[in-house]
């Protein structure tokens, strides 16, 4: 509790007056705190700190200055270190840089040995697993794996990733029957084998990373030594653990419809190859959204929510009226799961394709009473403190721009994410009754779903909701419009993690951050 009281005090002090950084470049060894290094943590070593502060520079070790591990030097690390000295705080002497594992070995043989193996023409999901797998070794150990297609020569050590062509791949299917939530991990001989069902399959690079490629805080060399990895193929089941992030994406204007129209539109023109199937569609926990603001209680329900006011019911737990951004009916600011998540020391992201100003991001960052008014929300963004990642434009990047955040934030980060990721232009091409520009959306939120489902899946300590703020066009089955303005009917939701099981059936708006907070600890959330 101490720790989560500081953290937040340290927030707050950053909020309320001039942050100024100092960037931490690599070094050698020392001690977290002991900025002049003589072994002790005392009143030395905060004088220290307030000259690379306020002067930029010091005789010290920066790096052990850098507290809190971001990879700057600011009024934060002051703090805690002052919190350190009065005992309200306890530094993890541990360098940051200490924690990467200085080399990783499978039953005697180095990492660097091995290549993972994927099928050739490998689906989606395969693909995404490769690149969670070559991302976790590489952020851990700084040793870059090679991906390979099956087509490749059979090499001694190998990392197989799906139905491969390989013996060792072809025996472990055949030895199981795998159901939707199981997935499988073992050694056969120098090979390591992992299958598992579409996104499933990310259950096995999880089960690898966090259970055998682990720094272990009692050992002083940081060395990886595997020999203990499962042999007898038996499937392992997904099991949500404690939240300790979420990902929260974002439709814009998407409705069922919007799914079963791109899909029979697609079918027909094959326009996006690719695009066959909804990924989300295959996550175990399938609800609907009501969407309605008190403007449409107001009117009886006969207007629609704009962006913002669902935003807002998204981000705070509150409904309010159309054209506000993080303020309730009555004007009185709400805080915001981006920021509550921020104030209990996660990081925190808000993405879109739209502009950063637009409706649906500034929910998650503002609080103005009206969303038109972009060069006040512009500045709002600009003075956040608290915020890790900010990026609007996404538009065909979005599935890089994903991985790549997704990465950032979880990388090094026992803390836990906050992330908000929206794509919408689903909403624009809709009001224009554009079928194409819908499915293309449509298609590029798919792949950046797949990619997050995945990464779910392999880091099951993640709460992962995919739904929409509300439906735009009254799009029917077959991808036609009935209108061009938003509806008041319910969207989709869809989940996976612990509190997904709180969106089956028929939800408000309101209870999805709700849940976000009662898994990440903090009660009274939205009242």
């Amino acid at each position: 509790m101490k720790k989560i009281i500081s953290l937040i005090l340290a927030v707050m002090l950053c909020v309320s007056s001039l942050c100024f950084s100092v960037p931490v470049s690599g070094g050698a060894a020392y001690r977290m705190g002991d900025l002049n290094a003589d072994g002790k943590i005392n009143a030395k070593d905060s004088l220290l700190m307030r000259k690379i502060i306020l002067l930029g520079e010091a005789d010290a070790i920066y790096e052990a200055a850098d507290i809190n591990g971001d990879g700057e030097v600011t009024a934060v690390d002051s703090l805690l270190l002052r919190k350190h000295l009065a005992k309200q705080y306890e530094i993890d002497p541990t360098p940051v840089t200490d924690r990467y594992l200085a080399s990783i070995s499978i039953y005697g043989i180095s990492i660097e040995e091995y290549d993972i193996v994927i099928p050739e023409g490998a689906d989606t999901m395969t693909a995404y697993a490769a690149e969670l797998l070559a991302d976790y070794v590489n952020d851990k150990s700084g040793i870059k794996l090679d991906i390979e297609d099956d087509a490749s020569a059979v090499e001694p050590y190998e990392i197989l990733i799906g139905a491969t062509n390989r013996e060792e791949s072809i025996e472990a299917a055949a030895d199981c029957v795998l159901a939707a939530d199981e997935y499988v991990l073992k050694a056969d001989g120098y090979k390591v084998v992992m299958l598992g069902n579409s996104y499933m399959i990310g259950g096995g690079v999880g089960k690898f990373t966090h259970d055998y490629v682990t720094y272990d805080a009692d050992k002083t060399a940081q060395n990886c030594d595997i020999y203990n990895l499962p042999v007898d193929g038996t499937p392992f089941k997904y099991e949500a653990r404690d939240v300790n992030n979420a990902i929260l994406m974002i439709g814009d204007g998407m409705g069922h419809n919007h799914i079963t129209g791109t899909l029979f539109n697609n079918a027909n023109t094959n326009r996006c190859p690719e695009y066959t199937e909804f990924f989300a569609r295959r996550l175990p926990v399938i609800g609907q959204v009501k969407t309605e603001s008190v403007t449409t209680q107001q009117s009886g329900g006969t207007t629609p929510t704009d962006s913002a006011a669902a935003a807002t019911a998204l981000a705070t737990g509150v409904k309010t009226l159309n054209g506000y951004l993080g303020l309730d009916k009555n004007g009185n600011r709400l805080l915001n799961i981006r920021e509550a998540s921020a104030a209990i020391g996660k990081k925190t992201g808000v993405m879109t394709t739209e502009i950063k100003e637009g409706a649906t991001p500034s929910g998650f960052t503002v609080h103005i009473n009206s969303r038109k008014l972009y060069d006040e929300i512009a500045l709002q963004q600009d003075a956040l403190t608290d915020i890790d990642i900010l990026k609007g434009e996404m538009n065909d990047n979005i599935p890089e721009d994903t991985k790549n955040a997704l990465d950032t934030l979880s990388t090094n980060n026992e803390n836990g994410f906050f992330i908000m990721i929206e794509e919408s232009h689903t909403d624009t091409y809709a009001h224009l009754k554009d079928r194409g520009g819908v499915l293309l959306a449509m298609n590029r939120f798919n792949k950046a779903i797949g990619y997050a489902m995945v990464f779910a899946a392999a880091n099951p300590d993640t709460l992962l909701i995919i739904t929409a703020d509300h439906e735009t066009g009254g799009m029917n089955e077959r991808g036609g419009f009935t209108t061009d303005t938003h509806t008041t009917v319910n969207v989709p939701i869809f989940s996976i993690g612990g509190g997904s099981e709180n969106f089956a059936g028929i939800i408000d708006n309101t209870l999805i951050p709700k849940v976000i907070a009662r898994e990440f600890g903090i009660e009274n959330f939205g009242s």
